[in-house]
């Protein structure tokens, strides 16, 4: 083939054969055909294939084919890399599936396939010759002859690694704020949008004398006489209403002698119901210094005006 510019600045494809004439010595024919068209085709193809082949091999997940046997017949650089292998040996030396293939973390073998040239999904280890192994997901599906039987299979291999280590940072993140709340000195209650309580730390439940099981509402523990101020102040903090100065309160537990409470509430968070996180600090015995304090200024007081009246 060559080309033939054009005046219009394009360029014409010409395909030329020549082939001798049987029985006329030394005679050449020649064709020419105009091959443009065909050519233009076949780069548009091999553009499409090379398009597909960066797609095939640099996708972010791990695409294979096997045989019914579970030999390699394809494989993308994502999965060889993943198992320290060159895609191109791994198919032209016949390896297999299986050999790179081990039981997902505390399964067992029964948890594998009985053959990898069957439809399959579940998750697995793929272990590289460097003993390196990371969980991954596998999705295949079989294709088959005209007879249904097994000739092939279409596989996804999806790297499970980075989904665990988030998976175990909020594990880890959430172990955390329970021990933060469960061993905090001050009281932590959240109270839902009818005023119920949710959930309570085990330093609110010793001040309220509480069972961890009982259903109350919110005001059931406060003392009857701050309730209506507690639940003012609830309504604003599910208005929005911000930088709201704390409540000093008495809780219904204790009889004739109530703790003496600050309580701080804080408002829903944004696509909370209406959920609001009440925060309690007992200062009863602060309260109980503060007054003891007060009643030895006062009898210090009465005895020096007894003394100066003397």
């Amino acid at each position: 083939d060559f080309a033939v510019p054009l005046t219009n600045g394009a360029r014409r494809w010409l395909g030329i054969v020549a082939y001798l004439l049987p029985g006329v010595p030394g005679a050449i024919a020649w064709t020419v055909a105009d091959v443009t068209a065909q050519r233009e085709l076949n780069q548009a193809a091999r553009e499409e294939l090379s398009r597909l082949a960066d797609f095939f091999d640099h996708a972010p997940v791990g695409l294979f084919s096997v045989d019914n046997q579970g030999r390699f017949r394809l494989v993308n650089d994502v999965l060889a890399r993943w198992l320290e292998q060159d895609p191109e040996r791994m198919v032209n030396d016949g390896r297999m599936l299986a050999e790179f293939v081990a039981p997902a973390e505390g399964a067992g073998p029964a948890s594998l396939p009985p053959s990898w040239s069957d439809s399959w999904e579940g998750e697995v280890r793929l272990v590289a010759p460097s003993g390196t192994s990371r969980p991954i997901l596998i999705s295949q599906a079989t294709a088959t002859d005209r007879n249904g039987l097994p000739t092939y299979t279409r596989g996804v291999a999806r790297d499970l690694s980075e989904e665990r280590m988030l998976q175990e940072r909020l594990r880890r993140t959430q172990e955390a704020l329970l021990r933060f709340f469960d061993v905090a000195p001050v009281g932590i209650v959240m109270v839902d949008a009818t005023g119920d309580v949710v959930e309570t730390n085990p330093a609110f439940r010793a001040m309220t004398n509480m069972a961890e099981d009982a259903a109350l509402t919110f005001l059931d523990l406060i003392a009857q006489q701050d309730r209506e101020r507690v639940r003012s102040l609830m309504s604003r903090a599910r208005a929005g209403e911000p930088d709201m100065l704390p409540l000093e309160v008495r809780l219904a537990a204790g009889g004739a002698n109530p703790r003496i409470t600050q309580l701080h509430v804080r408002g829903p968070g944004e696509g909370d119901e209406g959920d609001l996180i009440v925060y309690i600090v007992d200062q009863t015995e602060q309260k109980n210094l503060e007054l003891q304090f007060a009643q030895s200024q006062d009898r210090k007081s009465t005895r020096l005006n007894s003394s100066h009246g003397y």
